[in-house]
């Protein structure tokens, strides 16, 4: 599910082409979510989204090892992000804000696992405060993460990842985003061959308002919620493929669209 749980430990490190949706009136993250998120996997993901006129092409490649059941991650971004408004447009490739920090993984039981993690979001894609698409966000973010599944190949499959974020100053803008809460999820049903069908999407709620020059801006708290069919097939080997499509709706003060996935997980 949007997947996508995700980094490497000491000097190992995962390359994520991320797309990403907007808001008015700044940069709104896209939200990350669950994918193998205890034993280690390399994973590509291919992506594409047309978000009113904003549309990101995505590859994406990660690498998750955790050791002791602690695990330091890091994602490089490259991003490939076109927007379109008002007859003007504007492309922008390049690398975007680099996620790292540390998390634990717990085994609870044979199919249920967790693991909870601290995100930094470094502002390290090129921004300009006066360009239509920006690959970069120009400011700091700290997100805590919590992300627990439950796994049955012939049974109930529940995976729930849900992130907080604590947004820092654009100090080219003066404004600060307000506190973030967002959850992905995906509900399956495991038909004893590998398959598993459900639905997954995400839900998103601003919880604080924003602020420029030390003014709260008022009415702009984003919301959105997103639900889809999701189809996954684990084979004997230890890899599997996952294929979803996405539709928002409930969307408020932020870009409407939908999304469709394709990830592919090899075991190492």
């Amino acid at each position: 599910m949007h997947s996508h749980a995700e980094r490497g430990n000491e000097s190992r490190s995962g390359l994520l082409l991320q797309p990403i949706r907007q808001r008015r009136p700044r940069h709104a993250k896209q939200p990350r979510g669950l994918g193998n998120v205890l034993s280690g996997a390399f994973e590509r993901r291919l992506h594409h989204c047309v978000l009113n006129r904003i549309q990101a092409d995505t590859q994406i490649d990660q690498l998750v090892h955790p050791v002791s059941g602690r695990v330091r991650r890091l994602i490089d971004p490259l991003v490939d992000l076109k927007v379109e408004v008002n007859g003007q447009s504007q492309s922008k490739q390049g690398l975007g804000d680099i996620i790292f920090g540390p998390a634990l993984g717990f085994h609870h039981s044979e199919k249920l696992h967790s693991i909870l993690a601290l995100d930094l979001i470094a502002p390290t894609g090129r921004y300009d405060r006066g360009d239509l698409a920006n690959i970069g966000r120009n400011y700091w973010d700290i997100e805590p993460v919590l992300a627990i599944s439950y796994i049955d190949p012939a049974g109930l499959n529940i995976d729930v990842k849900t992130m907080y974020d604590f947004n820092l100053e654009n100090p080219a803008t003066d404004y600060r985003s307000g506190q973030e809460l967002h959850m992905d999820y995906a509900i399956g049903w495991g038909l004893g061959n590998g398959w598993v069908v459900g639905v997954g999407g995400y839900a998103y709620r601003q919880i604080t308002d924003d602020r420029q020059d030390g003014e709260t801006i008022e009415d702009n708290k984003g919301r959105a919620f997103a639900i889809g069919p999701s189809v996954k097939y684990t084979s004997k080997d230890g890899w599997f493929l996952t294929a979803k499509w996405e539709q928002e709706t409930q969307v408020r003060n932020r870009a409407e669209g939908d999304a469709y996935w394709l990830k592919l997980t090899v075991p190492f």
